[in-house]
């Protein structure tokens, strides 16, 4: 899978090995790259061309990039916290709480953000991934509240 990225900025060639390990997943696209014994996980959406037809082995090559929070108006946005020791869960719920957010207990059909602390569970983060829920670690997640953009992933799921 040959394709153009672009990260913080930079766009970038980048080749991910066909198999084994390599899936869509929704809004990712996870593998490892040529030379590069790491799973790297992209943002399908900042991938702004394939090479060699690579767009036909996937089900949707170009997805719309996941909602910022100030675009949703009409419904508080959702986000679902996970992996985090109780204290600390409980300081992101009130921060969320206080920027209008909404923070369910489970994964729900109207979950937008999955924020996951280290010790996050697998099951919880496949169901979230399984519905295009895109998913931030804390410091990310903090940092979309205080810029309102949706930083850059990296994450080993």
């Amino acid at each position: 899978m040959k394709f153009i990225y672009k990260k913080n900025g930079a766009i970038e060639a980048r080749v991910v090995h066909m198999s084994p390990g390599w899936v869509e997943d929704g809004q990712y696209l996870c593998g490892r790259e040529v030379g590069d014994t790491t799973h790297k996980t992209f943002l399908k959406y900042k991938i702004s061309e394939y090479i060699d037809g690579s767009e036909k082995e996937l089900i949707d090559p170009f997805p719309e990039p996941p909602p910022k929070p100030s675009e949703f108006k009409h419904k508080p946005t959702e986000v679902l916290f996970t992996g985090f020791a109780s204290a600390r869960k409980d300081e992101l719920i009130d921060i969320a709480l206080n920027k209008g957010m909404h923070v369910p207990k489970n994964v729900t059909t109207g979950l937008r953000y999955l924020c996951v602390g280290s010790n996050a569970g697998h099951a919880k983060v496949g169901k979230a991934r399984s519905q295009n829920v895109l998913i931030l670690q804390e410091k990310q997640f903090l940092l979309m509240l205080e810029t309102g953009e949706i930083p850059e992933l990296n994450l080993g799921f």
